[in-house]
This record gives C-alpha cells, structure tokens and sequence, in this order.
C-alpha cells in the first residue's frame, strides 16, 4: 500500500489518527501542513483551480 506521494513541494499522506479518511498535505520547505477530509477534497480542489484563475 502507498503511504505517502510527494512531489518536490508537497507530500501528501493518509492520516492515520482518525477513523475516517483524512489526508494530510504538507508544505515540504516550511513543514506546515493541513488535515482535510476526502469527502472535502473536492471543495479544495475547485478552490485552488478558482484561485489560479483569479489570482
């Protein structure tokens, strides 16, 4: 099984201190990161693509 996918940026990971499915995506340079939940993954998703089309 995949533990983690990175990129030269970002790693993303499955975090396994909740029951249900929730992802960890990290910021590699800073070590910061956030929890989002796969059923939120979506929402994210449509938002970065609106952020790269406005901003």
């Amino acid at each position: 099984m995949i533990k983690a996918i990175e990129s030269e940026l970002y790693k993303i990971s499955k975090n396994e201190n909740y029951d249900e499915d929730v992802y960890c995506i990290e910021i590699k340079e800073t070590g910061c990161y956030i929890n989002v939940f796969k059923e939120e993954l979506n929402e994210l998703i449509g938002l970065l693509e609106k952020a790269k089309d406005i901003l």
